[in-house]
């Protein structure tokens, strides 16, 4: 499913924002975003265009031609448990394994490549059933209860990084709400900074409300 949304646009500068949030939740999230880094980061004056899917994300960069690929921004937002994140990494791996059959096969093809690419990992993905059923809960459970732990939300915005890694040209920003999440962040985010050098910056949202605290 494709829905457009246009604003009153101050240039033709377009932001694609692929999500399994509400476009209340993105437009809230995005505000804050660009709140915090006081400028307009995600800029939502331009033409943007609202995506439930990897598979979307990729039928609409096939609407720009070779000689005109897109080169707006592309927005990933992950809200409410893991099934989408499931769905985004499986669609990773069938495109993935689609085009390295198809390079083998002509000399002449070409990947997609993004280069305006932004992360945002809302505290929500944590949120777990009471019994693990795949890999990612197991990182939660413990003794038939679940923290919400900072390093499991490192660990899928790693994994979905280096899956996503060959089509990705740079990316610059990887946004973490962790207000709600317990354990240690230097750690986590050091390996994502050592295992991705395309990773211009990562902001946490405690480090923000922190600021605001202190001023």
């Amino acid at each position: 499913m494709i829905q457009k949304f246009t604003c009153v646009p101050r240039s033709d500068y377009d932001v694609v924002i692929v999500s399994n949030g509400t476009v209340a939740q993105i437009s809230a999230k995005v505000s804050q975003i660009n709140g915090q880094l006081s400028q307009n980061e995600i800029p939502t004056n331009s033409h943007i265009t609202y995506l439930d899917s990897f598979k979307s994300l990729i039928a609409h960069l096939h609407t720009h031609t070779a000689d005109q690929r897109f080169k707006g921004k592309v927005i990933f937002m992950f809200f409410n448990g893991l099934e989408f994140i499931q769905e985004v990494i499986g669609d990773l791996i069938d495109h993935y394994s689609r085009f390295m059959l198809m390079s083998y096969s002509s000399k002449n093809q070409k990947i997609e490549k993004l280069d305006n690419v932004y992360f945002y990992f809302d505290s929500s993905i944590s949120e777990a059933p009471t019994e693990p059923s795949d890999p990612y809960d197991m990182f939660m459970y413990n003794n038939h209860s679940y923290e919400y732990h900072f390093n499991t939300v490192a660990i899928i915005a790693n994994d979905i990084i280096k899956k996503m890694n060959f089509m990705i040209g740079r990316i610059r920003g990887v946004y973490i709400d962790d207000v709600n999440l317990h354990g240690e962040r230097m750690i986590p985010l050091q390996h994502i900074h050592r295992n991705f050098p395309k990773v211009e910056r990562i902001d946490l949202s405690s480090y923000h409300m922190m600021n605001d605290m202190i001023v």
